[in-house]
């Protein structure tokens, strides 16, 4: 008899597996294709005619994919949902908060402000000296710190100076205005000439030897036309600085019968001559006031000042001007911007 056929009405025990696999097959087919829902209850199923109980399959999700039912979300859609605050509507902007009682500015330059007003009120006189430093301290109710560099802000402007063992003494009731002496092209030189004029007090011929030729880099037994100049600047008492002008003795008859300059010398020996300048040589360096210097720009002997030596030269590298500017430290400040060079270092 075959190994297929009933015995004694009951499936053989390979018939009996088989039939059990099948049920298996078919109720996940089932489960995926026609429940909706994630959770399905028990079923029994009849199959070739043997009732037999069998476990429920459950469906896998799948990420991303919406199972169709309106109360059942995707991980994707729940976790969008929160980023947004939820169903309700989009999270509004965030605004950071304002720090109560934050001053609008530093608390030194507050009491900058505060002593500046007292100097010009006339709470302290030019020629008194301001409370000390713990003095202010107390008063105002700040560090220390705060006071120095309040100290330091009016000595920048020109309106005290301090001296170690004496102490701040006000000097004017207005602040000195200090001027930007800086330069990248020889644009900005025609701009510095224009917001300056420059007062001829000196005015002489010359012949360059020894240390002098040395001084402007030129061949000893050279004629210059030299102009000792005073520059000022409009509103401002004192000058800004004393400028030493030597003119090649070929263009002398071009600047030599002005008395005063409110451009650029150059740009008139460009004009008028048509030597065009092709390259200026800058050179800088600290100097102590002597004397007559400082009697000169009304500055105090021995102060330090800044020398700017600029040298012009033509088509040929024909040396035609030369100009030395002396300046007080008090009355500028020099500025240089410094790039990065972004270009790809060469292997």
């Amino acid at each position: 008899m075959s190994r297929h056929v009933r015995e004694a009405g009951r499936p053989t025990t390979r018939v009996a597996a088989s039939r059990k696999q099948r049920a298996e097959r078919a109720i996940r087919v089932n489960d995926l294709g026609d429940q909706p829902n994630d959770r399905l209850a028990p079923s029994r199923l009849s199959v070739y005619g043997a009732g037999m109980r069998t476990r429920t399959a459950r469906p896998r999700r799948r990420l991303g994919r919406s199972s169709g039912s309106a109360g059942t979300r995707s991980r994707s859609e729940a976790s969008a949902l929160k980023g947004k605050g939820g169903p309700k509507g989009k999270r509004p902007p965030f605004k950071p908060r304002a720090k109560a009682g934050k001053p609008a500015t530093p608390l030194y330059l507050q009491l900058a402000g505060e002593l500046i007003d007292g100097i010009q009120g006339g709470r302290f006189p030019i020629g008194s000296l301001l409370p000390r430093e713990i003095e202010l301290s107390a008063i105002h109710k700040v560090s220390r710190q705060t006071v120095r560099h309040a100290i330091a802000e009016l000595r920048q402007k020109g309106l005290v100076s301090a001296r170690k063992g004496v102490g701040t003494r006000v000097e004017s009731v207005r602040a000195a205005r200090r001027f930007n002496y800086s330069a990248r092209s020889v644009a900005d030189l025609f701009t510095l000439a224009a917001e300056t004029v420059m007062i001829v007090k000196i005015r002489t011929m010359t012949v360059a030897r020894g240390k002098l030729a040395a001084q402007l880099g030129c061949r000893s037994g050279h004629r210059w036309l030299y102009l000792g100049c005073l520059r000022t600047m409009a509103d401002e008492s004192r000058p800004l600085c004393w400028t030493d002008i030597f003119v090649d003795g070929r263009f002398a008859p071009i600047v030599q019968a002005q008395d005063a300059f409110r451009s650029a010398v150059f740009g008139l020996i460009e004009k008028e001559a048509g030597e065009a300048v092709v390259e200026i040589q800058q050179e800088i360096r600290a100097v102590i006031l002597g004397n007559g210097e400082a009697l000169r720009i009304a500055a105090a002997p021995g102060s330090p000042a800044l020398e700017i030596t600029r040298r012009y030269f033509s088509t040929g590298r024909r040396l035609i001007q030369v100009s030395v500017n002396t300046i007080p430290a008090d009355r500028f400040f020099y500025s240089v911007e410094i790039l990065r060079d972004t270009a790809p270092a060469e292997p």
